[in-house]
Formats: C-alpha cells, sequence, structure tokens
C-alpha cells in the first residue's frame, strides 16, 4: 500500500472501492466536514477534499455485523452464511439492480451466494464510529494468519448527518 493512502486510510479516509454494505461514501473538506454524499460510482477531485465513509442503512450494517459474528466467531462458512440470510428472507446488496447477460437486461435475484457473502465479509472498516475486524483463526497450517478483534456496537450516523436511515 503506497504511503499516502496508508496516512489516508489512518486518517479515517476511504481509498477507494464500494463501501461496504449499510455505508455510504461522502465528500469531507480538510476540516473534516460533510460536503454531500456521493453517489454509487461518482469519482471527485476537488482540493483538500477526500471521501470517507459513514453509516447509513442500520439494517445492512446488523446484518454485515451478523456476517462478521457467524464467519469470525461462529466459524461458519460463506455457504451457511448465505443459506441462513436467505432462509431469513433478508436482500442481498444488489436486489433490485438490473444487470446485463449477452445484452439482455435482468433483475438481480435479491438472494445471498457465497461469493456475495465473501465480498460483504471480513475487511477493516475505518469509518468515525470504527467497527473492528473478526476474522476466522485458520485451520490448518499454512493458511493464512488473520487477527481476531471484537465487533463494536453498529455505528450510528450523528442526528442531521447526510446519511439518513
Amino acid at each position: 500500500m503506497p504511503q499516502s493512502q496508508r496516512r489516508l486510510a489512518e486518517g479515517g479516509c476511504w481509498n477507494g472501492g464500494p463501501p461496504p454494505y449499510g455505508f455510504c461514501r461522502v465528500l469531507v473538506d480538510a476540516q473534516g466536514n460533510e460536503l454531500r454524499e456521493l453517489q454509487e460510482g461518482e469519482t471527485v477531485k476537488r482540493e483538500g477534499c477526500h471521501v470517507k465513509i459513514k453509516p447509513k442503512d442500520r439494517e445492512k450494517i446488523r446484518t454485515w455485523l451478523r456476517i462478521l459474528h457467524l464467519h469470525g466467531e461462529e466459524e461458519w462458512g460463506h455457504r451457511r452464511i448465505a443459506n441462513h440470510l436467505n432462509d431469513l428472507d433478508i436482500p442481498s446488496p444488489n436486489a433490485g439492480r438490473v444487470y446485463r447477460r449477452n445484452g439482455i437486461q435482468q433483475p438481480v435475484s435479491g438472494r445471498w451466494w457465497p461469493e456475495v457473502v465473501s465480498n460483504n465479509g471480513p475487511k477493516p472498516v475505518v469509518a468515525d464510529n470504527a467497527v473492528s475486524t473478526v476474522t476466522r483463526k485458520p485451520r490448518h497450517q499454512g493458511a493464512r494468519s488473520f487477527s481476531k478483534e471484537t465487533v463494536g456496537k453498529p455505528p450510528v450516523a450523528p442526528s442531521g448527518s447526510l446519511c439518513r436511515d
């Protein structure tokens, strides 16, 4: 990771990609004041401004924390977690969207798949109300070693925030 990205991340900035499930991206000025919420895929280059993430949808964040807990603490696999979320009728992150396959538009099913759980699973998040990452211990020799931390309470957006429930 380049030094500038590390410095920005340590300062609470988001270094790219879509935000975690239930979070949104906001543009902040040099003093940390929120200027506006960024739309999906929107990029902004403005002198002295950076992007941060913050809580937007409490139910989605509860689901995200549930994924972290089931994967890290309960040691469930991605397929088992996906089946569990589908049994609870919790829509996947892309539910309601449309994608193209061979030039034909098709709606996203809204079901959870192991790959979707994996993409929304354990990863560190740096936000004003940070949530620690929960990851599972390696089960066999030669597996990657992960650190294990505790999950805090779900982040709560301050009142009057650009990211609303």
